[in-house]
């Protein structure tokens, strides 16, 4: 059986990206989609236990019963209400992907924890598209990235394509290559799976390989040539972070695709300043291979 790919949607920016990478990935690898939105009731609990917990010594017994029985009927409807918005997202999600009506589209509510869902759920996904920020970054989406998104990414053995707001059908791709096993999974991954047949891929190494990692650099360079793909390779000198994101504005690259994890110079890099880097320098996305 053939797993689909699992998009998380929130509602919020950039969950119209999110569909549009999940379209276009599920007509690239000839997959179903299925929409995930994820309703966390942790939020409201600690709410309202704060809540009873600041009042506690001002009221008495009774004030204090009918406190926590009118709290709990605020409780339920806030819960009927997500339940009812997390439907709307997902019915909205479906037409939006599939609006050329190629594609199978399957929605799922959830209860509980997005992580712990995902982890829960990751063998029967083949690729999970996710934003890289949710509600409570919404002001601050130049430089952040979501603290449950990356935990999600440190969490799956799943590829993860994590997107910012605006969709751009990846026709330049950079990898950026450090000759790790994670590096060569992301290599044999574009060019076994078809996702991005017939874009231009550039193999970006910093800094000077050890002699014994180039046959993995001549390895990859053939494996993707081999496949079809155009390529351009370089090795650049520099700071690694800084480098890679100036090349990708350059460049015009539009996917940039890493090993997750490395144990090379890209572990340091991968989590928190390397996506925000790499996913906030306009459109674009960051796929991590497992």
């Amino acid at each position: 059986m053939t797993h689909p790919i699992f998009a998380c949607v929130n509602g919020f920016d950039p969950s119209e990206a999110v569909c549009d990478y999940a379209a276009w990935a599920a007509r690239s690898l000839s997959l179903d989609v299925r929409l995930i939105h994820t309703l966390d009731h942790q939020t409201i609990d600690t709410a309202t236990s704060k809540m009873t917990g600041d009042l506690t010594g001002n009221l008495n017994l009774g004030e204090r019963d009918e406190l926590l029985e009118e709290l709990v009927e605020v409780e339920h409807e806030q819960n009927r209400l997500l339940l009812r918005r997390g439907k709307i997202i997902l019915e909205k999600s479906k037409r939006r992907v599939e609006k050329d009506g190629s594609l199978n589209v399957e929605k799922t509510l959830l209860h509980g924890r997005l992580q712990q869902n995902l982890v829960e759920l990751q063998n029967e996904m083949s690729l999970l598209v996710i934003g890289r920020f949710g509600q409570s970054h919404q002001n601050q989406k130049s430089t952040s990235v979501g603290h449950k998104v990356e935990g999600v990414i440190r969490s799956l053995e799943k590829p993860i394509l994590v997107v910012s707001e605006n969709f751009q059908a990846p026709k330049k791709i950079m990898i950026a290559f450090d000759a790790s096993d994670a590096s060569m999974k992301a290599v044999h991954y574009l060019a076994s799976t078809g996702l991005v047949t017939g874009s231009e891929i550039h193999l970006i190494t910093v800094g000077p390989l050890a002699a014994t990692l180039h046959p993995r650099l001549e390895e990859a360079r053939k494996t993707l040539t081999d496949s079809g793909h155009k390529l351009h390779q370089a090795i650049l000198d520099g700071d690694v972070l800084e480098t890679l994101v100036n090349y990708r504005k350059s460049e015009g690259i539009d996917l940039t695709v890493m090993g997750a994890f490395s144990h090379h110079w890209l572990r340091n890099l991968l989590m928190g300043s390397m996506t925000s880097q790499i996913l906030g320098q306009g459109p674009g996305a960051l796929l991590l291979v497992r």
